[in-house]
């Protein structure tokens, strides 16, 4: 099976790593682990991306630029943040340096410039083969209910208003449901909730829809520029809560990178946003107990088997007592679970500088 390799390699102005540390840890990996491409970013120092370029190419393995969206750039350009339904800001979370969980509004085409302007200023000179765009989505329940019923702006609500959903119904409507607006119908293992609101599902379909089209409006661009697009995507059960739709985001696309981390204590991390909807909607009891073992993982894969371009989803090989307790027999049978699905290999996730080197070995001769 193939692996991509992703290195985080600090936020915009602190780099967690030189590129000889990132170089010889590449050149540790065994032979039987087969890296086809690099994610690496997001620090502004292009002088560390040509050194590792310049390896990686002399191997054969493509270079990707981590390149975050609706978040993140706000710290090198003035960005028009996200509001709840109410116009109010949401919470914010930093999760370790250099990155935080600040959501930009999607529909701002100052936004996408931004993310367009940041590439140009300090990224265009250095030879990366793709972008692999990160933070495509609005917030999750880390900044609690209001975080998912976003973005309210006035520019959004006009696209909402222009697809026939008035925002100040959707207002009422939650005001007079209380708890029971998150409803959802019979869990099926497999598929999305299915919710009882019917105002709620077209909120989300619109805002997938919204998204879809800023986030696509950034692939031509970097496809007009000759180069290759990865997504980062949320896994396949709540997506529909962040904005993302799987069939709009990759239709032009060369891959995705579904987050499948199942031992992840942090945002993105399955269980940890799972138990955040269900303790943020108090009061909700059709929200059932999920087990996300390995047929669960099987069930999420199959869902996304359809799509046509490439599907690398992304198994959490670093270590962090606190926030990922991953061992060598979880990251083994959650690959072979992804090469048993039919997928186009895996993306060691997500910082492969942190990962022990019995994790990495537990990659081989799957």
């Amino acid at each position: 099976m193939k692996y991509i390799a992703q290195i985080f390699l600090g936020g915009w102005n602190n780099r967690n790593y030189s590129a000889e540390e990132i170089i010889d840890k590449l050149g540790s990996i065994p032979a039987n682990v087969p890296i086809d491409k690099v994610i690496i970013g997001w620090n502004t120092d292009s002088s560390v991306y040509g050194k590792i370029g310049d390896f990686l190419h002399s191997k054969g393995i493509e270079m990707y630029l981590w390149l975050p969206v609706f978040s993140e750039i706000g710290e090198l350009r003035k960005a028009r943040m996200a509001e709840d339904l109410w116009n109010k800001p949401l919470a914010s979370l930093s999760f370790q340096e250099g990155e935080n969980f600040s959501f930009y509004c999607p529909s701002s085409k100052e936004n996408i410039e931004n993310v367009i302007s940041v590439y140009e200023e300090f990224f265009s000179k250095v030879d990366f083969d793709g972008i692999f765009l990160d933070k495509i989505r609005t917030s999750s329940f880390t900044a609690g209910t209001g975080g998912v019923l976003s973005c309210g702006c006035p520019e959004c609500a006009k696209y909402y208003r222009a697809n026939d959903l008035d925002l100040e119904a959707l207002k009422e409507v939650y005001s007079k449901a209380g708890a029971g607006f998150w409803d959802i119908n019979e869990y099926v293992p497999g598929r999305d909730f299915s919710f009882k609101s019917n105002v709620l599902a077209k909120f989300f379909r619109l805002k997938g829809n919204l998204i879809a089209e800023s986030v696509n409006s950034l692939c031509r661009y970097f496809k007009n520029n000759n180069k290759k697009v990865g997504l980062d995507l949320y896994f396949p059960l709540l997506s529909q809560y962040v904005g993302q739709n799987y069939e709009l985001l990759s239709g032009d696309v060369d891959f995705i990178k579904p987050m499948m981390y199942r031992r992840t204590e942090a945002p993105a991390g399955i269980g940890y946003e799972y138990e955040l909807l269900r303790s943020s909607l108090d009061g909700t009891k059709s929200y059932p107990d999920i087990k996300f073992d390995k047929a669960f993982l099987a069930g999420e894969l199959a869902r996304i088997r359809h799509l046509k371009c490439a599907k690398y989803p992304g198994i959490e090989v670093n270590y962090r007592e606190d926030v990922a307790r991953t061992d060598p027999k979880y990251i083994k049978e959650s690959l072979l679970t992804v090469k048993e699905s039919g997928m186009d290999g895996a993306v060691l996730c997500w910082d492969i500088m942190l990962a022990p080197n019995e994790h990495i070995k537990a990659a081989g001769d799957i």
